[in-house]
């Protein structure tokens, strides 16, 4: 270790600090070399800043995206449930007015020409789309009053398909043996005609409720539309209020 004395040399001592080699350590030229380290530290800032902003704004698009497809999809079943129950009450129905009509001749079975085609008809309801879409971060798109609207409609879908299916499951279980003519059931035909008049009454309720349903979609999507005001021509005079 060298000692200091008359005559000894003693080597200047390195200023104490953090910054990086190279960086001046005084006058204009450290100033400088500081301003510009601080403009590319938020260049940097704003580049990350700016690559979040556009991944958030594509993950949103493509959130919506999902969703309206999602929608375009219940819509499509809705619209399918819809035809199926029109089909199958308008034959249920006709099974019905028949029945009646055999009652009021005073008939002790059921002819063959009450149900042509059976005694009565299920359609086959969809649920798929519906059920795909509970719970996905699509859904959260949806309006909220679509929502409850949707599930609304398909909890009464299934409460008519679990009724149905324990009708039918009595109807084809009870002793069927021909008589004459016709199918005599364990009930006189004007009991399972007060019967079958119930579960038609259920099938052209959930009738209304997909027309109902898809009727509230339309007026949604009409007042959406509406909310958007339509451009006028320079130097019109502006909408007047109704």
């Amino acid at each position: 270790m060298e000692e200091s004395g008359p005559g000894t040399h003693v080597a200047a001592q390195e200023p104490q600090g953090t910054l990086p080699v190279g960086a001046p350590v005084d006058g204009p030229g450290r100033r400088e070399w500081v301003g510009r380290a601080l403009f590319e530290s938020a260049l940097i800032v704003f580049s990350i800043l700016g690559a979040y902003a556009v991944s958030e704004w594509r993950d949103a698009r493509i959130l919506r995206q999902r969703s309206a497809t999602m929608l375009a999809a219940i819509r499509q079943e809705v619209e399918a449930n819809l035809a199926g129950m029109k089909e199958a009450n308008q034959y249920n129905y006709g099974v019905l007015q028949r029945l009646s009509d055999a009652v009021a001749a005073g008939a002790t079975t059921i002819p063959p020409s009450v149900h042509p085609r059976g005694m009565f008809r299920m359609p086959p309801l969809l649920s798929t789309a519906w059920d795909s879409a509970r719970g996905t971060d699509a859904a959260t798109e949806i309006p909220f009053e679509l929502m409850l609207r949707l599930g609304a409609t398909y909890q009464f879908q299934v409460r008519y398909e679990r009724r149905m299916e324990t009708f039918l499951a009595m109807m084809y279980q009870s002793a069927m043996v021909q008589a004459g003519n016709g199918v005599e059931l364990p009930h006189a035909p004007a009991q399972f005609r007060g019967i079958l008049s119930d579960h038609v009454g259920i099938g052209r309720t959930l009738e209304r409720e997909y027309a109902a349903t898809l009727e509230n979609w339309d007026t949604r999507d009409t007042s959406s539309n509406a909310a958007t005001p339509a451009a006028t021509l320079p130097g019109a005079p502006p909408p007047s209020n109704p």
